[in-house]
C-alpha cells in the first residue's frame, strides 16, 4: 500500500533494494554484529508502519501459510 514501509533492521549485508519485490525464501541480506545482552542469540528487527504508525505486519501483508 501507499504509505506501508517495511523494514529490517540489523542487517550487515543488505541484497535487495528499495522497491523490490521480494519472494518468501529469498535471501535479502546477512545478519551484521548488533549489539545484544550475553544471554541473547543474534536476531532481526522486522518493523512495519503505516501513515507513521507501527503495525501489526499480519494485518496488512496477510497470513504466511
Amino acid at each position: 500500500g501507499g504509505n506501508l514501509i517495511a523494514q529490517y533492521c540489523g542487517l550487515d549485508v543488505v541484497n535487495v533494494s528499495a522497491g523490490d519485490y521480494v519472494t518468501m525464501g529469498q535471501n535479502i541480506g546477512t545478519l551484521g554484529v548488533v549489539p545484544f545482552e550475553a544471554d541473547e542469540e543474534p536476531h532481526l528487527h522486522f518493523i512495519t508502519t503505516m501513515n507513521k504508525e507501527t503495525v501489526n505486519p499480519l494485518a496488512v501483508m496477510g497470513k504466511v501459510q
